[in-house]
């Protein structure tokens, strides 16, 4: 069997790179990488499509044109009459860009799968509701841990390479902060936080986000205010250091408003933290059935007890409890082998 991983070939994109060996040492004919999809002189089994705007990665900040769109369901058509398609629903749209012309652009690919894999729930409920009845299979596959990221730091060591103390309470924020409404839903509830001796992390692209000159003063300003308790590091980040952020912290905060995915929550699980995060997607899914602290992003009230309540948990068993959930449920090596049986029901091939 010959698969073609349809994503973007970057060394920082863990999660593909971990799929790509796993099916490697599977014994599958693998070959990962976005040119694929167009090659005609390339075929394969079985097309696995993650991210439908990088499809075009010169779109990714311009709407695709009226040709872009015409060419891909050409394409679709083409590969549909000698392949399968499959589909990882990641998002319902482009995180940075929404608009009609990408909203068409996922619509062709979605409803031109074989097969759509689903990270929880929510999001088969979302997806089947929205597409007309179809032969598509909407499987559940969990998004897997991050078994090759370095994880050999003890949060003493970890904390002393980030000059912070080892009675400090810490939780980080790790990732994109993709607006000011994500930071808002940070920095004032843990302000509003009856933690002790708290340290907020922010390991993120960036905090100052800005239209007008206006905004770019208060910005500053309104950062300089939480700086005494604000140790902030400009992303992104190498896999080997990591290790160094989750291991110092204490709780791990997911900033979202809106959503199905965040690849943040099993990576704090791979690291045993506890986790806060929105109640929205399949991320309160997971949250709420390993009874993790969750909070509506339009109730700030709700943010700050769900904080609290993640530094309570983090004192008893909570991480530990991620951690073990994550390695029975979330390994790469149950999660290949769902993935291997979706494979072998579209395409009955030896592998």
């Amino acid at each position: 069997m010959k698969v073609a991983i349809i994503a973007p070939h970057l060394e920082f994109n863990t999660l593909i790179k971990e799929q790509y060996e796993a099916f490697i040492n599977a014994g599958i004919s693998t070959y990962w990488g976005l040119d694929f999809f167009w090659e005609r002189s390339f075929d394969a089994d079985i097309y696995l499509i993650h991210w439908p705007e990088l499809i075009f990665p010169n779109r990714t900040s311009s709407n695709p044109s009226k040709s872009d769109l015409d060419a891909l369901e050409r394409r679709l058509r083409e590969l549909k009459s000698n392949s399968k398609i499959a589909v990882v629903y990641h998002n319902e749209y482009p995180h940075y860009r929404r608009s009609t012309e990408f909203d068409q652009l996922y619509d062709l690919i979605y409803s031109s799968a074989h097969a759509i894999i689903h990270l929880g729930n929510h999001s088969v409920e979302l997806l089947t509701n929205k597409m007309k009845p179809n032969c598509i299979d909407h499987i559940v596959i969990p998004h897997p841990t991050y078994s090759s990221v370095p994880n050999h730091l003890t949060k003493e060591e970890a904390r002393e390479t980030l000059g912070i103390n080892d009675e400090e309470k810490v939780m980080l924020v790790f990732g994109s902060l993709r607006n000011k409404e994500e930071l808002k839903l940070v920095l004032q509830p843990f302000a509003n936080s009856n933690i002790k001796k708290r340290r907020l992390l922010i390991v993120s692209n960036k905090l100052l986000f800005y239209t007008s000159l206006v905004e770019k003063y208060y910005s500053r300003i309104y950062i300089k205010y939480f700086s005494s308790s604000l140790k902030y590091v400009r992303g992104p980040v190498k896999n080997e250091e990591i290790q160094q952020y989750m291991n110092a912290a204490d709780v791990v905060f997911v900033a979202r408003k809106y959503g199905l995915n965040s690849g943040i929550v099993p990576l704090a699980f791979t690291f045993g933290k506890t986790v806060v995060g929105p109640a929205i997607g399949n991320i309160r899914e997971l949250l709420y059935k390993t009874g993790n602290p969750t909070y509506n992003p339009y109730i700030p009230e709700t943010i700050r007890d769900a904080i609290e309540d993640g530094f309570l948990l983090s004192e008893s068993s909570q991480g530990e409890f991620n951690r073990c959930y994550a390695e029975g449920q979330m390994n790469q090596a149950m999660i290949t082998k769902s993935y291997l049986k979706i494979f072998k029901k579209l395409s009955p091939i030896e592998i």
